[in-house]
């Protein structure tokens, strides 16, 4: 029979060549393959086309020595044939797995899920899948969920903080000087039953705050001992400075999110990866993560290598600088006019018991309130009069908001 191939004999033939130990021995083992081949091999001793069974192992070694990135868990290789070969390609161990001539990224089966990306240096977590989004003062916008290969999120910060509308402006208003109003046990203010206390006035036809005058007990009336009522320009610093939330996707107006490979293995430089030299066989991210390109990350701002150059850095925090500053000043414009009116009110700084109105408010008016009073409260109502002018400097110091803290900086190619 005829069955044993050339391949198979050739096999033996090297086999026997290794082993033998002598010439003699060498042309005893080509004269036993003489007598092999006249007995016959049939399909069952070896595979369906009479070649010889090679492991994995013999066939291919660990051909990764010398070019493997950080070394991680390995993927298993696939199941060989009866010669030797698989019928799957793995792109990440540095073997022709389907004997094609070709390993890795240099095998179509790798493309497009596989490329040849430049070799990363130390320090770095490698690869990485970006995706960098902005808009214009804000929110930042979401980031799609991590996508395979790069399963992991490993990284959710912002870049460019970014604050509402600030306003700082100047106002004013006519102010009236407080009368003092004091508490009598007569009933025309006469026998004092404690010392006259300023009541502020109210401004624009509201009354001031309610201020106690006495609580003596056995008060009859209420008076306003010195009148007040001198007008004055009062100035006003008035604001809008928005809250600055660093949790909030609306403080900022760029949003990162880092995604990592959720299996790790090693990485194969130049012919064992199937790539140029310098190169990594690497795992390809989705378009929609940085047009593709694979990236690097490193905790803290730092210099990104020379092959990977745009660089990216991103916050978790930031310090408001906003606010305003100067001053605010008024001018009257014409003459300033201030009416007041004041009104007693049985009770202890309530001023929701009876009202008692003082004529006329001025210095020597005077209100009965009863007789026997516990306590009285007043408060000053205010007509004014006139124009006050705004002027000053009180404006926003220009400033916003600091990124800082967290810092992570993502190189992309």
């Amino acid at each position: 029979m005829q069955g044993m191939t050339i391949r198979r004999g050739a096999y033996l033939l090297a086999l026997l060549v290794g082993a033998a130990g002598s010439a003699c021995e060498l042309v005893a083992g080509i004269q036993d393959l003489h007598e092999t081949a006249d007995a016959g091999v049939g399909p069952s001793d070896g595979g369906a086309d009479g070649d010889a069974t090679v492991s994995p192992g013999d066939a291919s070694g660990d051909a990764s020595a010398d070019a493997s990135g950080d070394v991680r868990a390995e993927t298993a290789p696939p199941e060989a044939g009866p010669d030797g070969c698989g019928s799957v390609e793995i792109c990440t161990d540095g073997i022709d797995n389907d004997c094609n001539g070709l390993v890795d990224c240099a095998d179509p089966a790798c493309s497009p899920g596989f490329a040849c990306v430049p070799i990363w240096p130390s320090g770095f977590t490698a690869p990485v899948a970006l995706f960098d989004g902005f808009a214009d003062g804000g929110p930042a916008p979401v980031p799609p969920p991590c996508v395979s290969p790069y399963f992991i999120d490993s990284m959710d910060e912002y870049d460019t903080p970014v604050l509402g509308p600030i306003s700082c402006s100047c106002s004013c208003d006519i102010g009236c000087s407080a009368p003092t109003v004091a508490a009598y046990t007569g009933s025309a203010c006469t026998g004092p039953a404690g010392q006259a206390t300023p009541v502020p006035a109210g401004t624009g036809g509201t009354a001031g705050p309610c201020t106690q005058i006495a609580s003596e007990g056995g008060i009859d009336s209420c008076g306003v001992v010195s009148a007040g009522g001198n007008p004055s320009c009062r100035p006003h610093q008035n604001y809008s400075l928005p809250q600055w939330d660093p949790a909030a996707r609306a403080a900022w107006a760029g949003a990162g999110r880092a995604c990592t490979p959720d299996t790790v293995h090693k990485y194969f430089a130049g012919d064992a990866g199937g790539c140029p030299a310098g190169n990594y066989c690497a795992e390809a991210p989705a378009s929609t993560f940085g047009g593709g390109h694979v990236c690097l990350l490193s905790a803290g701002q730092v210099t990104c290598p020379s092959a990977y150059p745009n660089a990216h850095t991103y916050y978790n925090s930031g310090a408001d600088n906003a606010h305003c500053t100067g001053d605010c000043t008024c001018s009257a414009a014409g003459a300033l006019g201030c009416s007041l009116a004041v009104d007693c009110f049985t009770g202890a700084g309530t001023c929701t018991g009876t009202d008692y109105p003082v004529p006329a408010g001025g210095a020597g008016a005077c209100a009965p309130v009863g007789s026997g009073v516990n306590a009285v409260s007043a408060t000053v109502t205010a007509t004014t009069s006139g124009t006050c002018t705004p002027a000053g400097t009180y404006a926003w110091n220009g400033q916003g908001v600091t990124a800082s803290g967290g810092e992570t900086t993502v190189c992309c190619k």
